[in-house]
């Protein structure tokens, strides 16, 4: 992150979870095979507060907001209280971050 974004945002906590792919298996790590199921079993594994959760845009079939696993975007907002957000380029990352 460019200095300049923690300098105005100087209690933003970014984490990045890794998550491991059981639907397809370990050793496949791209983002577009992962599923819903995949990324809500590793949010609930690594319990903790969030304000928003940023998701591969490209784990989602073209476009819709459904993953490979049938479970959508809405499902995973059922689950989780924070706000979810698909990206799907370097821009809107960068965008998403200054929500905060």
């Amino acid at each position: 992150m460019a200095r300049e974004e923690s300098e105005k945002n100087p209690g933003l906590d970014i984490r990045i979870l890794p998550v491991v792919n059981n639907f397809f298996g370990s050793t496949v790590n791209v983002s577009g095979l992962l599923t819903g199921g995949d990324i809500i079993d590793a949010l609930k594994k690594n319990n903790r507060e969030r304000d928003k959760i940023l998701i591969p845009g490209s784990a989602l079939r073209s476009g819709e907001e459904t993953f490979l696993d049938d479970v959508t975007v809405d499902d995973m907002r059922k689950i989780f209280s924070a706000r979810i957000e698909p990206i799907h380029t370097g821009g809107e990352f960068f965008g998403a971050l200054n929500f905060f």
